[in-house]
């Protein structure tokens, strides 16, 4: 059986089965030949070696992740965003008899930045425009400002100013469907979310090297 067959084998299993806990959803996958990838304070990845898709699994409640997701799975043409192959959430009743939602996810396999630093990538100078909007909307620190001032320099000859900047804003911002995803994403922001863009939840879609945001929301 191939790989991608298998693979939708287990779409339909992770998705129809009553899942009884996280640990249940965890030891499904281990048997079906997911590796661990990775895993934060809410989730743990799973993903074949071969496979397109990882799967993301919920250790505890998210609510910021599932609102995102749940917006994300339905933008089917935004490159700025993951493809979200399906996602499923289910209820698990705590010790204390509470409810909580957790969440499976089959998410594109996208790759982390190299060494963690952004500047790595091989930015060229049609992408001026897209590193001044990063810099300016981004917690990165210096590194995409003197990436964008030093390409700059490197194509023109000369220091970027004021001026250079607002016109490259102003293009990119009309033309770029990136914008408005910040904006839409900064309209989920609630009492329980913030907005959490860093380079941990900015990857890099295989081939094109396309930047995707991956989870920008996070609990207050």
């Amino acid at each position: 059986m191939r790989i991608s067959e298998l693979s939708k084998t287990d779409s339909k299993i992770l998705q129809t089965r009553k899942w009884s806990g996280v640990q249940k959803v965890q030891s499904f996958l281990a048997r079906q030949g997911y590796d661990y990838v990775d895993e934060g304070v809410y989730s743990i990845v799973f993903a074949k070696p071969r496979g397109k898709f990882v799967v993301k699994v919920s250790k505890k409640e998210d609510v910021c992740y599932l609102e995102f997701a749940r917006w994300a799975s339905a933008q089917k043409n935004n490159p700025w965003l993951p493809k979200i192959k399906f996602m499923k959430d289910f209820q698990v009743t705590t010790r204390d008899g509470e409810k909580v939602t957790f969440l499976i996810t089959a998410i594109e396999k996208l790759h982390t930045l190299k060494g963690g630093v952004i500047s790595n990538i091989r930015w060229t100078h049609h992408q001026l425009p897209l590193l001044l909007f990063l810099s300016q909307e981004m917690s990165f620190g210096n590194q995409l400002q003197n990436a964008y001032t030093d390409l700059f320099k490197k194509t023109y000859g000369r220091d970027i100013n004021l001026t250079d900047e607002y016109e490259m804003s102003g293009k990119f911002k009309k033309n770029s469907m990136l914008p408005r995803t910040i904006d839409t994403i900064d309209e989920l922001l609630s009492t329980d979310c913030r907005k959490d863009m860093h380079l941990g939840n900015i990857m890099l879609r295989p081939g094109t090297k396309q930047i995707v945001i991956i989870d920008p929301l996070a609990a207050r």
